[in-house]
């Protein structure tokens, strides 16, 4: 079961970690999202400019668009942001 720690972080058993920071305090949706996982693995999400940067032991990738290019290993880790934000209360 997943729970919520504060306003913008939560954290899932066994899958990690997820905190989301505005950049711009004038723009409140300007969002800057980082997933921690258990394994190590760490995804950051600049939800203004859709780009996505990865890493992990044996990779990474630097602002990889949102699009049908992204490699597979990184969509997969993505595929945990919308129950991430639902559960910090963030319908993005």
């Amino acid at each position: 079961m997943a729970q919520q720690t504060f306003q913008n972080a939560c954290f899932i058993p066994d899958v990690g970690w997820c905190m989301a920071a505005t950049e711009d305090e004038s723009d409140p949706d300007d969002y800057l999202i980082t997933l921690l996982f258990c394994d190590g693995c760490r995804v950051l999400v600049r939800v203004k400019d859709q780009i996505a940067s990865y890493k992990d032991k044996a990779c990474e990738y630097m602002d990889l668009p949102f699009d049908h290019s992204m490699p597979v290993r990184v969509k997969e880790r993505l595929s945990w942001l919308p129950q991430f934000l639902s559960i910090m209360g963030l319908g993005m």
